[in-house]
């Protein structure tokens, strides 16, 4: 859920059409909505739905997230800048136009590279 989730922003991220990016970004929620479902103790999903939020324009929802990871981690540095950020973005009234910050995630979970060197079924 959350990979799906990152690959959605991260296609956002790389379109210049913004209607385009909106909607890579509307579709990164309901991933990003049931991680923190199956997680809600997760600052992680939260700030990201945050930030999904805020880079949609959904200022209230942007902020009940990142009200939740406030509570859950208050001394976090990460948690507490992106609240910052998200605070700017609102009183401006503009969604972001920043990045939604990545998860990091493990190399093991990187995409595959070229055909030419990927696993075929015979050698599992």
């Amino acid at each position: 859920m959350v990979y799906l989730g990152e690959s959605r922003i991260r296609r956002a991220e790389d379109l210049a059409n913004p209607v385009a990016a909106a909607s890579y970004y509307r579709a990164a929620v309901e991933p990003f909505e049931r991680a923190a479902a199956l997680a809600p103790n997760d600052e992680t999903f939260l700030v990201a739905l945050g930030r999904v939020y805020d880079a949609l324009g959904r200022f209230p929802e942007a902020e009940r997230r990142f009200g939740q990871a406030r509570e859950w981690d208050p001394r976090s540095g990460a948690v507490q800048q992106s609240y910052a950020a998200h605070l700017e973005l609102w009183s401006r009234g503009a969604p972001s136009t920043e990045p939604v910050p990545t998860l990091d995630l493990p190399a093991k979970n990187a995409p595959w590279p070229a055909a030419s060197v990927a696993p075929t079924l015979g050698q599992f």
